[in-house]
């Protein structure tokens, strides 16, 4: 194994160990020794690269003084050059600016590192999950930065569900924190991108979905409501509050609603007290309204109780009786 300098300015130098891999490539026999890219990036003269990256180079001799300055001069670490020339120097602690990795050889590497600036947009706040071009939204990412991978995550979502949702903007499934759990990535970054988000079957609710850039602390979140496709609304008419109702077979429950014809509702009638029951319905919506018989025949008189509409796992209305 060979060993590479670790260099993060304000902290002690250490010394971190890169594994030698076995490799076969076309051409080449099994069992051939190749050594693993470190890093993020690899330091080129005049490159740019962001702060919270790992930077590599082996272009320096492992007897090498080496020490890493400003662009000014100003001294910021010494740097220990591993035993095949190999420097790791992370960025988290950079400030923005020039740097510059010199030798006592004369072997210089001028470089500079920037804040990654990242924000994403979303076109609405508010999709469905199901029906037509209402379950998208067009999300517009704006960087300084190009290559970059972004993981996505939202509280509430499956890595399945976040990548099917992101399958239009070239999502895949890596674990790239090396946790043994796999993430949704994003891994075309640009310093302009719009993505596409479809929505369909995901359940109703409001999620917050955050981007974060792999190797930078750059982030961005959107919130999003899902809503229960068809949209529109199923209100109960009642007369008083609480309501009453009589202890009777067939009592009619009827509403109001802006749901399309033929939308399915269900209507329960329950309490969960000491002495709990409950009772639940069909109704169907037609011209702007709704009905249910239910049986409360059986229902002990006095009892206090709740009135629910509800949608699949959505509640449209709630009354207390």
């Amino acid at each position: 194994m060979r060993d590479r300098a670790v260099v993060t300015p304000g902290r002690p130098l250490l010394v971190g160990v890169v594994l030698v891999v076995v490799v076969t490539t076309a051409g080449t026999a099994a069992g051939t020794n190749a050594t693993t890219q470190p890093g993020d990036a690899v330091i080129e003269d005049d490159g740019v690269y962001f702060v919270g990256q790992v930077l590599f180079t082996d272009v320096f001799d492992a007897d090498d003084d080496v020490v890493l300055r400003t662009a000014e001069g100003e001294f910021v670490s010494d740097v220990v050059p591993g035993e095949d020339g190999g420097v790791l120097l992370r960025t988290e602690r950079f400030g923005a600016g020039d740097y510059r990795l010199v030798a006592d050889d004369g072997t210089e590497i001028a470089f500079q590192v920037e804040e990654q600036f990242y924000t994403v947009e979303a076109d609405a706040d508010t999709v469905l999950n199901g029906g037509g071009s209402e379950t998208r939204l067009s999300l517009s990412v704006e960087s300084n930065r190009a290559g970059y991978r972004t993981v996505v995550t939202a509280a509430g979502l499956s890595t399945s569900q976040l990548r099917s949702v992101f399958d239009g903007a070239g999502a895949v499934t890596s674990d790239v924190d090396d946790d043994g759990a796999s993430e949704v990535v994003l891994p075309d970054g640009r310093p302009e991108r719009t993505l596409s988000a479809d929505f369909r079957g995901v359940p109703p609710g409001e999620y917050a979905i955050t981007f974060s850039v792999l190797d930078t602390p750059a982030r961005s979140t959107v919130p999003v409501e899902v809503r229960l496709f068809p949209d529109g609304e199923a209100t109960l008419t009642v007369e008083d509050s609480p309501t009453r109702v009589q202890q009777a077979s067939g009592r009619q429950i009827r509403g109001t609603s802006t749901l399309p014809d033929g939308t399915r509702l269900r209507v329960v009638v329950e309490n969960a007290s000491e002495r709990p029951f409950r009772v639940t319905e069909r109704a169907v919506v037609q011209n702007g309204a709704f009905r249910a018989a239910v049986d409360l025949s059986d229902v002990p008189v006095g009892q206090r109780f709740t009135i629910t509409v509800e949608q699949g796992p959505v509640v449209r209305d709630r009354v207390e009786g």
